[in-house]
């Protein structure tokens, strides 16, 4: 009752999760063109999952697993699945799992695809991320149990909260949820005290402890977060779209999100994308005109590129941009890998490289 109260305040007065503004990129998120000037190690349709699998670099293509050496050479198809691949996650023994759109997860070696054991459950479908556990289990975010992982748009403008969180046991492979009710979960660290998840929808970090009790990580994040992973003492997360008040403020208009959901075609939604079309039929905000061929680097914009580096505490304190005019939009997945950081745009179509060390002290990152 208290909770339905305070629901129509906040939708009376504008405020609270009915406010339409946005956070502004300032201080340690002040917008940068590091992604821009990232050495480019292959070009891929829509790049993705990125692992470290014994130095080396596993990621994913749409159906196909790469295998890439860390000095970005050497780039090889190990498998084409009949499924895109939606998440990936190795082990410290160097078991690989992977999970396909259409809810199986399959476990085993890399270099042995074909025989790699599956595993499937009824009401698991749509993995978007997984994580292994110390103790050898699979944690598993099912970003939606309504919409598939290409529909994610839809899931955000019907404002679902349909996501959760399953466990494979190591053991006997035996399947259980364990958290529902998310809103979107896009990526998931297992800790000491718990599962931290990284709640799209809801912007935020959500660290979830064992015995099922919520505590918010970090808040109103300004885009909508993807994977998390440890990196050295922290940890790094990706945004993979970001948050605009054009974009809040129809998610506030359900008669308008349902009229545009049953009559526009979806590239033309006002929603987040993970690349902008820069067509005429594209929605725009205010500033975001191009004016002479150029857009500028401030405008608002339905797509972004962004990873954002946590400390323990899991506060932010660097992050690595490509702007509204950038080529590397749509980040949703980095792994550090030696003394180099990888990075999926599956907007700009391309595996990026970053130099950890000359990041740290601020200098060139190509």
């Amino acid at each position: 009752m208290i909770s339905f109260l305070r629901q129509a305040r906040d939708r009376f007065l504008g405020r609270g999760e009915a406010a339409v503004t946005v956070p502004p990129m300032d201080g340690t998120l002040r917008p940068d063109s590091s992604l821009e000037r990232a050495a480019i190690v292959t070009r891929a349709d829509q790049p993705d999952n990125l692992v470290n699998y014994g130095g080396e670099l596993l990621f994913s293509d749409g159906g196909g697993l790469f295998r890439m050496e860390a000095a970005g050479l050497n780039c090889r198809q190990l498998h084409q699945f009949e499924e895109p691949i939606t998440a990936m996650a190795v082990n410290a023994a160097g078991l690989l799992a992977i999970g396909l759109a259409g809810g199986a997860i399959l476990m085993g070696c890399p270099e042995q695809c074909e025989t790699m054991q599956r595993i499937v459950h009824t009401d698991l479908d749509c993995p978007v991320a997984m994580a292994f556990e110390p103790q050898g289990d699979l944690i598993v975010c099912q970003g939606s149990s309504l919409n598939g992982p290409d529909d994610w748009q839809r899931d955000l403008m019907e404002r679902r909260t349909s996501g959760a969180l399953w466990r494979v046991r190591g053991a006997d492979h035996k399947v259980e949820r364990i958290a529902s009710d998310l809103a979107y979960p896009f990526g998931v660290l297992p800790m000491a005290k718990g599962l931290v998840v990284s709640e799209a929808w809801r912007h935020r970090l959500l660290l979830i402890d064992p015995a099922g009790k919520r505590t918010i990580l970090l808040d109103d994040l300004p885009g909508y977060p993807a994977r998390l992973v440890p990196a050295g003492t922290g940890y790094l997360l990706c945004i993979f779209a970001p948050r605009s008040q054009l974009i809040e403020f129809v998610l506030r208009e359900k008669r308008f999100r349902d009229r545009m959901l049953h009559e526009v075609e979806p590239q033309h939604w006002i929603a987040p994308t993970l690349t902008s079309a820069r067509s005429y039929l594209d929605p725009m905000q205010g500033g975001g005109m191009i004016t002479h061929g150029q857009l500028k680097p401030w405008a608002p914009t339905r797509s972004y590129g962004l990873v954002i580096r946590l400390d323990a505490a899991m506060q932010p304190v660097a992050s690595y941009h490509s702007r509204a005019d950038g080529r590397f939009h749509g980040v949703t997945a980095c792994v550090e890998i030696q003394d180099d950081l990888f990075i999926a745009s599956k907007g700009g179509g391309a595996v990026l490289k970053l130099a950890v060390e000359r990041l740290h002290k601020g200098g060139d990152v190509a």
